[in-house]
């Protein structure tokens, strides 16, 4: 936790990090939760049936379960995509890394879908798709970094084949 709140450790980033972290943060929450509540003021969207609201939360908490297994799971989780190689740097690949490659991002992403449903709104689809824009662009970038600077870790790639999505990325 220490490693995630280290601002210092920040500036180290990669350039594109300095730009999509940030941008990842924010389209993950607010915007969301301005267009849902745009939506219920004005009536844009239809009503979502109750059970698939359920569903929704049901996907959040999965979604944020996932994810935070990820950051119990792998000592170097951080923020901002470096290799922390003071603090001897190694690839996780136990826990929700035997299943993909980001697990962190992929529990954020079915989480979204989840908000989207739990919001009742479909314009809330809209900063969604732009949040899984961004996070698949850094999931990307990330693990081309991963696999040209750390090591083992495209070993690891061939043996864990998908980034997000068991069996489709």
């Amino acid at each position: 936790m220490a490693e995630r709140q280290n601002m210092e450790k920040a500036q180290s980033a990669k350039a594109w990090d300095k730009v999509l972290a940030p941008l990842m943060a924010l389209s993950l929450s607010f915007p969301l939760v301005i267009v849902a509540g745009l939506d219920h003021r004005f009536g844009w969207s239809p009503v979502i049936p109750l059970g698939l609201i359920v569903l929704g939360f049901l996907l959040t908490a999965l979604g944020y379960a996932f994810a935070t297994w990820a950051l119990i799971e792998n000592r170097f989780f951080s923020s901002v995509v470096r290799i922390q190689v003071e603090r001897g740097h190694v690839v996780c690949d136990s826990g929700p890394y035997r299943i993909v490659r980001h697990p962190g991002y992929a529990g954020n992403i079915v989480a979204l879908a989840g908000i989207v449903l739990a919001l009742n709104s479909l314009w809330t689809l809209i900063p969604a798709a732009v949040a899984l824009v961004i996070a698949v662009i850094r999931t990307v970038l990330e693990d081309q970094t991963l696999q040209d600077e750390l090591p083992g870790y495209r070993d690891y790639a061939q043996r864990v084949r998908y980034r997000l999505i068991p069996g489709i990325y």
